[in-house]
């Protein structure tokens, strides 16, 4: 994507009304995203505010970018992007002056594109959209110099200690959809030619790791989804709230017995929020 002023809306966003094609933008791009370059550990993020349609042209109030264990983000320049159809094309300039261009869909939490360092390396770029939850979560583990603690994003319950025993059962659990494409290339990553399972977690052959597939990216995990000794994670909270807090896939999520410790969307969540939490886990069974 060049650098010259964006298209107008395309036909699938024209026919929800002006109205209704804003809000859908504003849906798709306000938040916090992380930002996962490929080859690098430290993860970025992209913090997006006020983006909106005005005068045919894509636009956001306050675009924010640093560092994930930065303490404040520096403004990004230059935001621009265009809509055609469904598809929303945006490219930032960030105050060091790298180029990140993305592409994705209306309603899609996790995305791919390039980034462009000022020296002009180009690699691979993974965006994925973070809870707030998520965000604290992923910058107090990046800023702590003693590694994470036990309780990530979601746990439940939300109160009481958090035990693996000896006979704890720990449960890597995937949710994915039939038609995902970030699902896709999640499986290919980890357990196709790549294998990055294997680095990410060596002792992946002492855990039970379960898959769910839903039928679309925004589907609920229901208790029948669930194997039977884990079913009782597709319920709710004592305040009504999922104990599942799935948005979107793919998810992620690590249960010791009937407890969760946590639970995160995309490979990030996987990675800074999930995988922390399970060798944790069986960290303290061997211990027991």
């Amino acid at each position: 994507m060049d650098r010259r002023d964006f298209l107008a809306l395309g036909s699938v966003l024209l026919l929800a009304g002006r109205a209704g094609a804003e809000d859908l933008i504003g849906e798709s791009l306000n938040g916090d995203w992380l930002v996962s370059v490929s080859g690098e550990a430290r993860g970025r993020l992209l913090r997006i505010a006020g983006a909106a349609m005005a005068g045919g042209q894509l636009s956001a109030g306050d675009v924010r970018y640093g560092w994930l264990d930065a303490k404040a983000f520096a403004p990004a320049r230059d935001f621009r992007g265009r809509v055609s159809g469904d598809m929303l094309r945006i490219a930032v300039y960030t105050n060091a002056n790298s180029l990140i261009e993305a592409e994705l869909r209306v309603g899609e939490q996790t995305i791919l594109g390039t980034f462009v360092n000022a020296k002009g390396r180009k690699a691979e770029v993974r965006l994925t959209r973070l809870s707030a939850d998520e965000v604290n979560a992923l910058r107090a583990n990046a800023a702590q110099a003693g590694g994470p603690r036990k309780g990530g994003v979601g746990r439940y319950p939300a109160q009481g200690r958090l035990v693996a025993g000896p006979g704890s059962r720990i449960v890597l659990g995937y949710v994915g959809a039939v038609n995902g494409l970030a699902c896709r290339g999640y499986e290919a990553e980890y357990f196709g030619r790549m294998e990055k399972m294997k680095v990410s977690l060596p002792a992946f052959d002492q855990i039970d790791y379960i898959t769910i597939k839903l039928g679309g990216f925004r589907g609920v995990v229901r208790p029948q989804d669930l194997p039977p000794y884990l079913s009782w994670a597709g319920g709710d909270r004592p305040d009504g709230g999922p104990i599942l807090q799935n948005h979107g896939t793919p998810f992620f999520l690590a249960a010791v017995g009937e407890q969760i410790w946590g639970q995160g969307h995309g490979v990030s969540g996987l990675e800074g929020i999930v995988l922390p939490q399970i060798r944790l886990a069986l960290a303290e069974r061997g211990m027991a």
